[in-house]
């Protein structure tokens, strides 16, 4: 069994009388499942860990459940970074996220600055929260 993490960019969903398919897209790569419980439950900006594995010319999706975001090496860094400026304003608070997410993106290429902006946001809400 191999296991794939990412957060979710896009979820569509496809019908027919037959069968209902959802397909996920995460770090660019299509990800496909029939199975409704995975399918209702996950949405676009979802960090997820899946577990699967290639039968022929399909990787098989077999489950895929969130991401521990306490455990994700970039928000812990991000909070290593910036829990001594707690005391800044939301907009201050929120420019510094973003400064720290252009600064991922240099760090680990254009190819992922989509989601890394995005963790960026999501931290920005977190401090923003414990204020």
């Amino acid at each position: 069994m191999e296991t794939k993490t990412g957060i979710i960019e896009s979820v569509t969903k496809q019908e027919t009388d037959e069968w209902e398919r959802w397909t996920f897209v995460i770090d660019g790569k299509k990800f496909s499942t029939f199975d409704a419980e995975i399918g209702n439950n996950f949405k676009k900006g979802d960090d997820v860990k899946m577990t699967g594995e290639k039968k022929g010319k399909y990787w098989n999706m077999k489950t895929m459940e969130k991401n521990d975001k306490e455990k994700n090496p970039a928000i812990v860094k991000f909070k290593e970074e910036t829990k001594k400026e707690f005391h800044l304003s939301p907009e201050e608070c929120r420019a510094r996220a973003l400064e720290i997410g252009i600064k991922f993106v240099k760090q680990f290429g254009n190819k992922e600055e989509k989601t890394l902006i995005e963790i960026a946001e999501e931290m920005h809400k977190y401090i923003t929260k414990t204020e």
